[in-house]
């Protein structure tokens, strides 16, 4: 859905699906999308009068192939949470 497109069309879409029902909302470090749509998430649970939960929503991601491996992968992707 918001792959290639500008951050602020990310977030907005990220929102949108949300409002909708979508629950799964998937990045990726190709994508350049993982920053946006986690703020696409936040948005949209700081949103006053939203019903969805937090709980409720699951953010996946994917890491490039040179960061694959139990280790790398997880240094890789605890690095990127702390931007």
């Amino acid at each position: 859905m918001c792959f290639q497109t500008k951050p602020s069309e990310t977030i907005d879409s990220i929102v949108v699906a949300l409002e909708v029902g979508y629950r799964h909302i998937d990045s990726a470090k190709y994508y350049g999308n993982k920053r946006d749509s986690v703020e696409g998430i936040l948005k949209l649970l700081e949103k006053p009068g939203q019903t969805v939960k937090r709980e409720e929503t699951f953010h996946t991601t994917k890491v490039w192939n040179d960061d694959q491996g139990n280790e790398k992968g997880l240094d890789v992707t605890l690095d990127k949470l702390s931007e």
